[in-house]
């Protein structure tokens, strides 16, 4: 899909008038879960969690209640998010059940049960959550003895289970709360479960739909994934439904080692290690079986005798289970970490479950082959325009439908057959202002020196140059001489035009190719002598592309690093000038502002994380967090630290410390410390939302009321990936009601929706920032988790993640995120996969104390 010329898609539309139709029924905005207490990485009591649950019910009190933004175009957009209702006094029970005796195995643990309560109870329908039972009528029995059909579970207990029933309590469906939204995820999730769809983590894939990839052996296979939520619909409830795709390998983990020679333990555990597999054979149930690989046993081998299957080895364990499979010689057997209970103990022991790497394939892109030319085919596969994405979801939407109509009556659910159609506002463009001279070509804009209609000498192409860029340090490998000394005049004029045609001076220095040990000799020669170093590279090496950005950090200097590829297109001068202006960037000057966009007394704040890595690495170099915090009123400015986040240790316990840093900063810039200050946190979900308010929210309160800062507090959650994809839409010709979806059906960047699609309670909103030129756009949801004030202006917040998203310096046009998430991000990354110090590169943009000449 995806092509041109691709005819008008019609979807089945529904029109709400959210404020109307929503129901009062919602009872808090966010939930304290059961895994809340967990996420701090400490056993807490019951006790405990129950006082934790209290102080967080509190917090919710406190919240700002949904609000709507004024400021704007009225616009309407079709959504992928179906409504559901249900019955409003529907009573639904809850039981625990002992099972004896106790099965290891989850999966198996749940077969037992789910088997026992279809025979015992043929009228009742039931869904089973591990040792919880959720059933629509009363169950009468308290105690159900069940002999299973199952030949494997006829020989762990030749006698049969017995399970002991216990009710615990009653939910009724006259409120919405966090245990409705559990019951009906968990039937949603039992009706996809027993489809043909084969579950991958927490997304259902249709393997029968699996395209390949050109010149690999691999496929890439649409899945289904949905999120129950309140809304401001009629039921007060909605399914958000999309389409994600995964890449599957056509050859077995087997094949692909046997036709790497060269592998050693190390490449063997890089392969394996913290990847998602899926076996060749299929259960009973006509399921594949997908495991989590924690690593290679290369001690043991097919042929291996293994206590974990009573002496059996794997080759008779596969030949009598799985007939049809082969079991090839030569295998090292991959292992899994699983938690089962001991029996004499009662505690949790760590045990490996072996598998055969003959019986498995990778999903997912294994690191080292995760590079741009199969990330450039999935794009062409993947990113379908509106139409054709909107109908894929249409097709995988009916087909659950069809699925879930006589299950959902059996609980009173009903699942509507049509996208809910969402109110939307759309922000004018953002006026950039640059220096005189540069052309702003519709929703992006660019530096183009040679084309000065109104200027033909600019002073600066800078709006303000604070850190002069004078003497820059050029290392070129031989073989990129004839690449120097075609864009060395070019670059030196690019880079002059930013500097207040001040002169650049380059000293060469020449050496035989790009490497680590080039790199290391180049700066340790000349050390902090040159306001820059400028890295030519003549082939791909990120060991030298490593040193390139550490090695100056050492120094206090910072680096560029320019391909000789980046040049070899015909757009030679553009390429120039964006290379000059992130290397003036990177200096600490600003390119341009937005206007309008003038608060002072606020600070921006963006946290974001990487983890640091891929693979056995990640364990090295542990999860980076990065922070970025305006000092200025126009938000070009930014203060930027960095901390590693070790086992263990998670944000709040890192964060107080970089955050008095910044504070000092904005303090001494502006002679006084901020009103406002608003956080932008990216990289957390909403199951973790307990612990950042209860946590995150109050160490930031800390450092504030430590410093005597008085400045009101603000904390959005950004959620990158909210899986709400809009697209514009027109009334069909047929007049059947449908919506008219066509290739150029993807919404203007600036669309915002805070109505019928939001939550009921709680102020959050969906921002469209970005020119979506293809593909079926996803929407970044902000989600107000603390506010201060008497009441919250949603247009003000609105409006200034819309102006951030053109911010960002390192590219000629808006993003999808704020610019101060995007810097945040962009150094926790370049410290964690650069740097082996807790340092950072990417000083963007904040300015370096300036470096006296003489190189």
């Amino acid at each position: 899909g995806g092509k041109k010329g691709s005819p008008p898609v019609e979807v089945p539309v529904r029109h709400t008038d959210a404020l109307k139709e929503c129901p009062d029924t919602v009872v808090q905005p966010y939930s304290f879960n059961d895994r809340a207490p967990k996420l701090a990485h400490e056993r807490k009591s019951t006790e405990e969690t129950k006082r934790l649950k209290g102080e967080f019910l509190k917090l919710m009190e406190k919240l700002p209640g949904a609000a709507e933004g004024k400021e704007g175009r009225p616009t309407e957009v079709i959504t992928n998010v179906i409504e559901l209702k249900f019955a409003p006094n529907t009573t639904m029970y809850q039981y625990d059940v002992k099972l004896v005796p106790e099965v290891k195995q989850r999966r198996r643990h749940i077969q037992v049960i789910e088997e026992a309560m279809a025979d015992q109870f043929q009228d009742v329908s039931c869904v089973v959550a591990g040792d919880i039972v959720y059933s629509s009528k009363e169950l009468k029995a308290t105690e159900v003895r069940y002999t299973p059909k199952d030949e494997w579970l006829k020989k762990l207990s030749p006698e049969g289970f017995k399970l002991t029933v216990n009710r615990t309590t009653e939910i009724t469906t006259t409120k919405i709360t966090q245990d409705v939204i559990t019951i009906f995820s968990k039937i949603m999730k039992s009706v996809l479960d027993k489809s043909s769809f084969q579950k991958i983590n927490r997304t259902y894939f249709d393997l029968t739909a699996a395209k390949p990839i050109m010149g690999m052996n691999k496929d890439i296979i649409p899945g289904l994934h949905m999120t129950l939520a309140p809304a401001k619909t009629g039921s007060g409830l909605a399914i958000t439904v999309d389409v994600v795709h995964k890449v599957l390998s056509k050859e077995t983990v087997f094949q692909e080692l046997h036709l790497d020679k060269k592998a050693n333990h190390k490449s063997l555990e890089l392969k394996v290690r913290d990847t998602i597999m899926m076996t060749t054979y299929e259960t009973k149930d006509r399921k594949k079986r997908t495991v989590h690989i924690d690593g290679v046993d290369l001690d043991k081998n097919e042929d291996t005798k293994l206590d974990e299957l009573n002496g059996m080895t794997m080759r008779q364990y596969v030949e009598k289970t799985y007939p049809s499979e082969k079991v090839p010689a030569g295998q090292p057997l991959l292992f899994h970490k699983a938690l089962r209970k001991n029996k004499e103990t009662g505690d949790m022991d760590q045990v490996r479950e072996y598998y055969l790497p003959s019986t498995l394939r990778v999903t997912g892109l294994a690191p080292e082959i995760s590079g741009p030319e199969i990330r450039r085919k999935m794009t062409e596969m993947c990113a379908v325009k509106p139409n054709d994405r909107f109908d894929l979801i249409k097709g995988m939407t009916l087909s659950f439908l069809k699925l879930f109509r006589p299950v959902g009556e059996k609980w009173g659910l009903q699942a509507q057959k049509g996208f809910l159609a969402a109110k939307a506002r759309r922000f004018d463009e953002p006026t950039i202002e640059m220096s005189e001279g540069f052309t702003k070509h519709g929703t992006s804009w660019r530096f183009d020196i040679d084309r000065r209609p109104q200027n033909p000498t600019p002073t600066t192409g800078c709006i303000e140059v604070t850190q002069k860029l004078a003497n820059i340090l050029v290392m070129i490998p031989k073989r990129s001489e004839g690449t120097w000394k075609d864009i060395g005049r070019i670059l030196n004029n690019s880079l002059s035009h930013f500097a207040n045609k001040k002169a650049i001076s380059f000293k060469e220095e020449w050496v035989d190719e790009f490497s680590e040990k080039a790199v290391t000799a180049t700066v340790e020669k000349f050390g902090n002598k040159a306001d820059m170093y400028l890295f030519l590279a003549d082939r791909t090496d990120d060991r030298a592309y490593e040193a390139a950005k550490r090695v100056p950090f050492k120094h206090g200097v910072a680096s560029q690093v320019i391909r000789n590829d980046t040049f070899s297109g015909p757009k030679t001068k553009s390429c120039a000038n964006n290379v000059a202006a992130q290397m003036h960037v990177k200096r600490g000057n600003s390119l341009w502002r937005i206007k309008g966009c003038n608060l002072p007394g606020v600070m921006v704040v963006g946290i974001a994380t990487h983890h640091a890595g891929d693979g056995a690495g990640r364990g090295e170099k542990n999860s980076i967090m990065g922070i970025a915090a305006s000092t200025d009123s126009e938000m070009k400015d930014y203060f930027m630290r960095r901390v590693v986040l070790t086992a263990g240790s998670t944000v709040s316990k890192k964060l107080q410390e970089p955050f008095a840093e910044a504070l000092k900063e904005y303090e001494q810039k502006n002679k006084g410390f901020p009103n406002e200050i608003v956080f932008l946190r990216e990289g957390g979900s909403e199951g973790e939302i307990p612990l950042i308010m209860m946590e995150e929210i109050a160490k930031i309160k800390e450092s504030l009321k430590g410093m005597k800062v008085t400045a009101k507090l603000t904390f959005f959650l950004v959620l990158r990936n909210s899986h709400l994809r809009i697209a514009s839409f027109e009334p069909s010709e047929s007049g059947s009601g449908n919506a008219k979806l066509t290739s150029q059906s993807a919404p203007a960047c600036g669309t915002i929706i805070d109505t019928t699609v939001t939550h009921p309670k709680a102020f959050e909103f969906y921002l469209l920032a970005q020119v979506a030129n293809i593909g079926s756009p996803c929407a970044v949801k902000y989600k107000c988790l603390h506010f201060e004030g008497d009441k919250i202006n949603p247009d003000k917040y609105e409006k200034l993640a819309n102006h951030l998203a053109s911010m960002y310096y390192n590219w000629q046009g808006p993003i999808a995120l704020p610019a101060p998430i995007m810097y945040a991000q962009k150094d926790a990354k370049m410290t964690g996969d650069c740097l082996l110090t807790s340092g950072a590169i990417m000083a963007t943009p904040t300015a370096t104390k300036a470096r006296q000449p003489g190189l």
